[in-house]
């Protein structure tokens, strides 16, 4: 038996005392004491049931009878101290977590996306870091954290990938809501250690600011109290995480202005002239109620197109139905590798069984444990992927509720809160590239879908003082803005 003997609910063990209730063996052998239990209450039941069934046991470190009343009061000592030796070893190993937080070391753990671990310490990795600032950048801004996961996927990013210490590989999977969410609070981006509510400074190279961090729980916070990672702020502007400069390829973020008569106007800008000044990029500004209001009517025109309505649902199905394919495929290989692993068990079972060189023993015990970690890995995974296959499962494609948003889109939208409409763009419209250049008089406005293929190439629209080539793509068929 390898499990935990935290708790004597365990197969094997089990199974050993049915094994008991019909007399097979005569007494039983452990390695150590703790390998029985280690909590005294089973401990004592334990011994009472093998008393009455006439069972012994013992251990190959301490020689104990247990049936006699005096080898029973020594083991129930002896139980007290190991114990007591865990919780006191629960707690060496909090001041030993504290002694390392203090000097400036990151916890123990597998190494986070931006950064590689070597020897307990943290060095950046130069290809992951431009993924750790793009998100910070664009959670900033306002997009929420699905939206930035999903930027992340299609451009081919994939969560951490490492390898452990037992050869086993992890992460290198596509980005959820979840995951982007771990990375805006974990503060050993901003070169912090954070340890039992106290913030300390870290030894390794932060990636991001503390202004920035900082800027981002600030965003958490307030948006905890509505449930709802994304940035309130914004939400009174509808295209905020969607719409980028077609010049230098940054998203454009909020600006206000006022009025003679105090009326406030918002505005799009880029966020490389919003940050670096106004000479920075060659991008001008958009009165927000223009870009928006053209927005709308596309979606409008979109969805009265012969064929869309059933390209976008055929697309949509079949994603879905890939990702969970994908998952189950994994689930299976998963599957395949932990029978091999048990069978390395029963194998290692048997020789430890057969083997009457007490010397050895501890050495297959090992072996046995790793195994048995590598089998509890596996679980672990394929629990995870059963959740995310339940979790695609439930967000089957409603055929019905997409018909009803682009045909009666006009009532839908009259009648939508701000907030609701800016979410329902959100689904419709994976990103939009505005190239205007300051005082022009003509520009381009590329319009990209998130499904669905493109059913009107081109039209024209009046943004401000300026007449706009409005191109409506697919996401995969759009290149990357040049500058």
């Amino acid at each position: 038996d390898v499990a935990s003997g935290g708790s004597i609910k365990r197969p094997q063990f089990q199974q050993m005392l049915l094994d008991a209730q019909e007399k097979k063996f005569g007494i039983i052998i452990a390695l150590r004491l703790d390998r029985i239990s280690r909590v005294p209450k089973d401990f004592y039941n334990l011994a009472e049931e093998l008393n009455v069934l006439d069972i012994g046991f013992t251990t190959v470190d301490n020689d104990f009878d247990t049936t006699t009343a005096q080898g029973r009061m020594v083991l129930g000592v002896m139980l007290q101290f190991a114990s007591f030796e865990r919780e006191l070893g629960a707690e060496r190993t909090m001041a030993a977590m504290r002694r390392r937080a203090e000097k400036g070391l990151a916890p123990a753990g597998p190494p986070i996306l931006g950064y590689d671990k070597a020897d307990g310490e943290l060095t950046v990795n130069k290809i992951e870091i431009d993924t750790v600032k793009y998100i910070y950048e664009n959670y900033l801004i306002g997009v929420p954290p699905s939206k930035i996961a999903q930027g992340l996927n299609l451009s081919g990013k994939r969560t951490k990938k490492y390898t452990s210490s037992k050869g086993n590989t992890f992460g290198g999977k596509i980005f959820t809501r979840n995951h982007i969410y771990r990375i805006i609070t974990n503060p050993l981006y901003a070169g912090i250690i954070y340890f039992r509510g106290d913030n300390l400074p870290g030894n390794h190279t932060p990636i991001i600011s503390k202004e920035q961090f900082d800027q981002a729980q600030e965003i958490v916070r307030k948006n905890a109290e509505q449930k709802n990672l994304g940035n309130p702020k914004y939400n009174r502007l509808l295209l905020n995480g969607i719409i980028k400069c077609g010049f230098c390829g940054h998203h454009m973020t909020t600006r206000t202005g006022t009025g003679k008569n105090k009326k406030v106007y918002y505005y799009y800008q880029c966020t490389t002239a919003a940050h670096s000044g106004a000479d920075s990029c060659k991008s001008r500004q958009i009165k927000s109620d223009d870009i928006e209001l053209m927005t709308v009517e596309l979606i409008r025109k979109t969805g009265s197109e012969k064929g869309y309505l059933e390209a976008i649902i055929k697309d949509l199905t079949k994603s879905n139905q890939d990702n969970i394919d994908k998952l189950n495929t994994e689930y299976v290989n998963l599957g395949s590798s932990e029978r091999k692993l048990e069978r390395d068990q029963q194998r290692l079972a048997k020789l430890a069984a057969s083997n009457v060189n007490v010397s050895k023993m501890s050495g297959v015990v090992k072996e046995l444990e790793d195994l048995q970690q590598q089998i509890d890995d596996i679980a672990n995974r394929q629990k995870e992927i059963s959740a995310i296959v339940e979790q695609l499962k439930s967000e089957k494609v409603d055929v019905e509720s997409i018909k009803i948003l682009y045909q009666e889109f006009d009532q839908i939208w009259d009648n939508l809160e701000k907030i609701d409409k800016r979410n329902i763009l959100n689904l419709l419209i994976s990103e939009i590239t505005v190239s205007i250049k300051k005082k022009a008089k003509t520009g381009k406005i590329t319009v990209e879908l998130v499904n669905g293929l493109p059913v009107d190439s081109l039209t024209k629209w009046t943004v401000g003082s300026s007449t706009c080539s409005v191109m409506l793509r697919r996401r995969d068929s759009n290149p990357r803005p040049g500058g």
